[in-house]
């Protein structure tokens, strides 16, 4: 990303970055990469719900353990405008094996 590295994000890398996951790899936490913390929540089979609550529960842990940089207007602190206020983005994605065009 070019905004990224003129902006010097990449300066020291891989210093001070780190990525850490649970044994099923459903739940990794990264340290340091565009985000300070992001915590990606996975789970195969569209269900939704269970991703949602695996990130809210550590979410809570962190939040209970953790001092977070946080504005009463603006929200927490992020280095992306993108990511600013709740600092909560989902995205999912799929397989959508009719939309594969089969060559013979």
């Amino acid at each position: 990303d070019r905004q990224l590295l003129a902006a010097g994000f990449y300066r020291d890398w891989p210093d001070a970055r780190a990525v850490f996951y649970t044994k099923n790899k459903r739940l990794l936490l990264w340290l340091n990469d565009e985000d300070h913390l992001r915590i990606v929540s996975m789970e195969r089979g569209g269900d939704l719900a269970t991703a949602y609550q695996r990130l809210k529960q550590f979410s809570l842990f962190l939040s209970e353990n953790t001092a977070f940089a946080h504005h009463d207007q603006y929200g927490f602190l992020t280095s992306s405008l993108l990511n600013a206020g709740a600092g909560l983005r989902v995205s999912v994605d799929m397989i959508l094996p009719a939309s594969i065009e089969k060559t013979d």
